[in-house]
């Protein structure tokens, strides 16, 4: 039977899919690195912050917003977003989160449109220039 934290990791990973596939529809090219952000949020002040230490050694840039009743943080990093990477990031970022006490609540990063030629390539020979 499957523990706690491999049951959420696989209601993330479905999440990450539609996602990915909703990107790919869009025209995202998934495999190009795009600043991702991640979101988690932490019952006490000083959870939040010992995460956001330890995000940031792991090469995030992370921040911390506090409110009455819980503590949120924010981490982005650069990564590409296609399944495997999410699948890594995710893993590393909720570990983090988990070990401080915190729930990770998932990530978003902007589209990235698959870059192409920008050329006319011409297809009768009235546009063809010979001069």
């Amino acid at each position: 039977m499957p523990d706690e934290r491999t049951r959420r990791l696989a209601a993330q990973f479905a999440v990450d899919r539609a996602q990915i596939d909703n990107r790919r529809m869009l025209g995202d090219d998934v495999a190009r690195p795009r600043d991702v952000e991640h979101f988690a949020y932490f019952p006490t002040a000083d959870e939040a912050q010992r995460a956001v230490e330890q995000l940031e050694k792991a090469g995030f840039a992370g921040s911390t917003y506090f409110s009455a009743d819980r503590s949120s943080l924010m981490a982005v990093r650069s990564d590409a977003v296609d399944e495997e990477s999410a699948r890594a990031f995710v893993r590393e970022v909720d570990a983090i989160v988990e070990a401080n006490g915190g729930h990770y609540d998932g990530w978003g990063a902007p589209v990235v449109v698959a870059r192409r030629p920008m050329v006319h390539i011409p297809d009768t020979p009235a546009e063809i220039n010979w001069g």
